[in-house]
């Protein structure tokens, strides 16, 4: 197959004839309607220069439009646009959803039909935004019955009869309902004529959900589950994350969900939280065993069920990913550690997070998760360590190319100590927070015994803990390895200061291609000036922020996504 660099090159060649490269050795061969296609590709995500495309020529419209279009609502939107794409789609409406809306005493003027039916592209449908882009046009609207709900007949028309019933199918389903009373009038989608059709090619599903007591909306949603475990059977990404309040969700929207879970032929990943209580437990844990030797990525949090966990692992022979969120400790009468298998995870990247105040606690549940690794682990993220998991990711872990890891100040020998043995590529060490005021004691000797541990593979560093400037300056002074990236994220070392620093080791060792700081969270955090930043994009290629170190990782992009246009 044609390398994508060769399309690229003769892509190129085809818009201006007048290109050449130095290093292309045969005429290039025209370019076919199939190539172009697969370029186009690469830009779905690039709305700017898929406009450019538009008017190229008829082809290029027809291959430009379906981008555009498949994912409308993945992000917020200004209002403007966002009332636009609304209009547009009430303008693809049958003349009956006209005369509906009409009845309804809302009014769209100067709405001509499309010669698109733009409703066909949808394949990523995304509730939280889409009900934000519904307020936004409500404001453009003329409306001459003040007692309709606007916002629930809209959302019928556009989403019943437009969306759903004219889209070819949806690959991405984003359910957000953290603000339930926002969208309990109009979320019975499981009622839509032909939904059926619209679902049965769903490859990812996300649910957001904020429970508070059985209402319609649990009753909906149970709805939904059942509708999907029948018609939407290829789903690879399950996410459901609800919050309660005191009140237990009931047994049915428990068993609808694992029914929608255990349904699916090859479930690659699953994130769940715990929402169930002790008797729904067996219910879930049923569905994930079902799942669990297709299963390529799983995120969730135990909760004290780690027994129930552990007889899943056992049958995920080929997960690659484990991410354990708010890591409780274990009850030593609650588990035979003996008993425990050792090496059985051939997991490629774990992550584990934790927000309990005394790390201590829960060593033991951390000291478990690693026993269960073998030297096929390559990242980790660990919060709160202590020296005796230190001791075990030597041991165990030896072969790890990408160490995230926070601990107290106390524990810098011990951390010096591990680095100095492992592979490392990237490196980000963080400060336990379990004390704002705590900070790492950088005397000369230290930052000496910092320099002589790193690894000579490392190109990647992050700073989750505060240094001085003058500190810090000699610690990349005297670095041992060619830095390629640097990541900040301390949100305090966010400053011009730190900035200026690091712009001089960029000078003198001319290697670092990318800088990396966290996103600024509120007005009150410290931040580059912009005449900084506009300097150091002229010496750093790559400057972008990105979020905290101990944000979990989601399986978002995790797969990619075949959206069929």
């Amino acid at each position: 197959m044609e390398s994508l660099r060769c399309q690229i090159e003769r892509f190129a060649l085809a818009c201006n004839p007048h290109y050449t490269h130095e290093q292309r050795q045969a005429t290039p061969q025209r370019l076919t309607f199939d190539n172009f296609a697969d370029i186009l590709e690469y830009l779905k995500d690039d709305r700017s220069s898929l406009h450019s495309c538009l008017l190229v020529s008829r082809d290029w419209f027809k291959m430009v439009v379906p981008l555009l279009w498949y994912r409308p609502f993945a992000y917020k939107l200004e209002k403007e646009k966002a009332a636009l794409i609304i209009r547009t789609y009430v303008s693809c409406l049958e003349e009956q959803g006209r005369l509906r809306l009409m009845a309804d005493g809302i009014k769209f003027h100067d709405l001509p039909k499309p010669f698109i039916d733009y409703p066909r592209y949808l394949r990523s449908f995304d509730f939280e935004h889409f009900r934000q882009a519904i307020d936004d046009s409500v404001s453009t609207l003329e409306i001459s019955n003040p007692a309709c709900d606007i916002i629930t007949t809209l959302c019928r028309e556009v989403l019943g009869y437009s969306l759903c019933n004219r889209s070819f199918g949806l690959r991405i389903l984003k359910i957000d309902l953290l603000k339930v009373e926002l969208y309990g009038p109009f979320l019975d989608i499981a009622t839509i004529p032909g939904i059926e059709n619209v679902l049965s090619h769903l490859q990812r599903f996300e649910l957001l959900y904020l429970f508070e007591t059985e209402d319609e909306t649990s009753k909906r949603l149970t709805k939904l589950f059942t509708l999907m475990s029948s018609c939407s059977r290829n789903i690879h990404s399950i996410s459901v994350i609800i919050h309660r309040m005191r009140t237990h969700l009931p047994t049915y929207f428990i068993e609808s969900l694992a029914q929608l879970v255990q349904s699916q032929n090859k479930l690659r990943a699953l994130s769940l939280n715990q929402f169930w209580n002790a008797s729904s437990s067996a219910i879930i844990f049923a569905a994930m065993l079902k799942q669990a030797e297709s299963l390529i990525y799983l995120r969730f949090t135990p909760k004290n069920e780690y027994n129930d966990l552990i007889n899943v692992l056992k049958c995920c022979t080929n997960l690659e990913t484990l991410e354990l969120l708010d890591l409780s400790p274990t009850k030593d009468n609650d588990m035979s550690y003996l008993n425990i298998p050792m090496n059985i995870l051939n997991i490629k990247k774990l992550y584990c997070y934790d927000d309990w105040v005394n790390s201590e606690d829960i060593v033991m549940t951390k000291a478990l998760i690693l026993n269960m690794c073998t030297e096929n682990l390559r990242v980790l993220t660990l919060e709160s360590a202590i020296p005796a998991l230190m001791e075990l990711i030597g041991e165990y872990c030896s072969k790890i190319t990408t160490l995230s890891i926070s601990i107290s100040p106390n524990y810098l020998q011990n951390l010096l100590e591990l680095i100095s043995r492992l592979p490392l590529i990237h490196l980000t060490i963080g400060r336990t927070s379990r004390n704002n005021t705590d900070k790492f004691n950088f005397t000369l000797e230290i930052l000496q015994q910092f320099i002589i541990s790193i690894p000579s593979t490392l190109i990647s560093f992050g700073i989750n803990f505060l240094i001085e400037t003058e500190n810090l300056a000699y610690l990349l002074r005297e670095f041992p390895v060619q830095l390629k990236v640097i990541s900040l994220y301390e949100t305090k070392m966010s400053c011009d200061d730190v900035l200026y620093v690091i712009l001089e080791y960029a000078i003198a060792r001319r290697s670092l291609k990318e800088l990396r700081y966290e996103m600024r969270k509120s007005r009150c955090m410290t931040f580059f000036s912009e005449s900084m930043l506009s300097l150091a994009r002229r010496i750093i290629p790559i400057i972008k922020q990105v979020n905290h170190f101990g944000d979990p990782i989601y399986a978002e992009d995790y797969f990619e996504t075949h959206y069929d246009y």
